[in-house]
């Protein structure tokens, strides 16, 4: 299920490192650049561009990152703001 549970002397520390890196390396973005901050808030999608290149493509990665957020609530922003076009998927370049 890609969470990893490892004891310490205050409980159990969940991680999924290995989840996060699987949906890099299916994405082709293992060598992108690590940011503090996932998506500016301030940011508004649009349906304006061209149509993404993988219907499928994108909803696997929607999907995942869905999951992703049990252990790294940081990134739920920006995983719903995505998750809203799923109807009308384009290529969204910042």
């Amino acid at each position: 299920m890609g969470l990893e549970a490892t004891p310490s002397a205050t409980g159990i520390f969940l991680s999924q490192l290995k989840y996060a890196r699987d949906i890099l390396l299916r994405a082709n973005l293992l060598d992108s650049k690590p940011i503090a901050t996932p998506i500016i808030i301030s940011t508004h999608l649009t349906t304006a561009g061209s149509l993404f290149h993988s219907l499928s493509t994108y909803h696997f990665l929607v999907g995942v990152l869905q999951y992703l957020t049990i252990t790294s609530p940081d990134i739920t922003h920006a995983v719903n703001l995505v998750s809203q076009f799923m109807h009308a998927i384009k290529d969204h370049r910042f």
